[in-house]
Formats: structure tokens, C-alpha cells, sequence
């Protein structure tokens, strides 16, 4: 099933009651029969927020197999992954509320930046956005090659 393809960026405030305004074009990629009408907040691995939309998310967590005796590392990521996510629905002024706690868990600020990053968004500190934006942009070629390599790897092993 496709999904919403999230890219661009914009920069936001959080107000002081943790309301952040889901950008219109973001709101209009969201098709409720496809993907919902919310999203799912966890923390990344990169330590930001990740706003994944809601039937993608359960989509991925249906497709982990369950099983009767889980292993330790199953049940870390499922700790992790699904008992600290918050699903966050949009206001009528197409705002979410953000939580306090993984807010100050994550660092973030009141200035941030929302970005697409395929089949989510992020949301990081502004100024940090701005210091990762500059890397991402001189390290063009080797990301580009790596991204390429990767790909290539890929389509080796599902050819197999």
C-alpha cells in the first residue's frame, strides 16, 4: 500500500502550550482512507521527534511478527517503539500538541524546523537543522555514492 511521501522543510514555533501547526501541503499529502487522519510520535534514533503518519505506523507494527515468548531485544523495541509513541491528532487550526516529556527528552526548542524524510517527518531544533543542512550539502558527492552503492547492494540480494 503507498503511502504519503514527505519532503521539504519549514520553519516553525512551538508555542508555550506545545502547539505546533502542521504546515497546509503537509496536512493535504495526508489521505485519511491511506494513511489517517494523525500521527504517531516517537523519538528517532538521531535522538529528534518522528511523525509517523498513523495507518503507516500500525502498518509497520503489524508486520512484526508477534510471538508467544518474545526475545529481550523484541521486547526493548517494543518498549521503545510503541508504549512511548503518542498518537497526535490535528486541531481545527491543523495544530498537534506536542509532549512535554519527549520534548525535553529531545531537546527541542520553540524554533524548529519540520521536514520531510520520506515516510516521515522530523522535527528538529532550527539551529541544528541549519548545522546539518551545511554538512548534508558538503558531503553531496559521498552521500550520493553511498546512497547508490546502497541501492545497488539492495537490488542484488532481492535478485537472488
Amino acid at each position: 500500500m503507498q503511502h504519503a511521501v514527505f519532503h521539504g522543510q519549514h520553519s516553525l514555533s512551538i508555542d508555550s502550550k506545545n502547539r505546533m501547526l502542521l504546515p497546509a501541503d503537509v496536512r493535504r499529502l495526508m489521505q485519511p482512507d491511506r494513511d489517517g487522519t494523525a500521527f504517531f510520535v516517537v523519538t528517532g534514533d538521531n535522538q529528534k521527534l518522528w511523525l509517523y503518519p498513523e495507518k503507516l505506523y500500525e502498518a509497520m507494527g503489524a508486520e512484526i511478527p508477534r510471538e508467544l515468548a518474545p526475545s529481550d531485544e523484541q521486547l526493548e523495541f517494543d518498549h521503545l517503539h510503541y508504549a512511548l509513541a503518542e498518537k497526535l491528532e490535528w486541531d481545527q487550526q491543523g495544530r498537534i500538541l506536542l509532549p512535554s516529556e519527549e520534548m525535553k527528552e529531545t531537546g527541542t526548542s520553540r524554533d524548529v524546523v519540520l521536514f520531510g524524510s520520506r515516510d516521515h517527518l522530523e522535527i528538529w531544533n532550527r539551529t541544528d537543522w541549519e548545522e546539518h543542512r551545511k554538512s548534508l550539502r558538503a558531503r553531496r558527492k559521498e552521500i550520493s555514492l553511498r546512497g547508490k552503492q546502497h541501492r545497488s547492494a539492495q537490488g542484488n540480494i532481492q535478485g537472488s
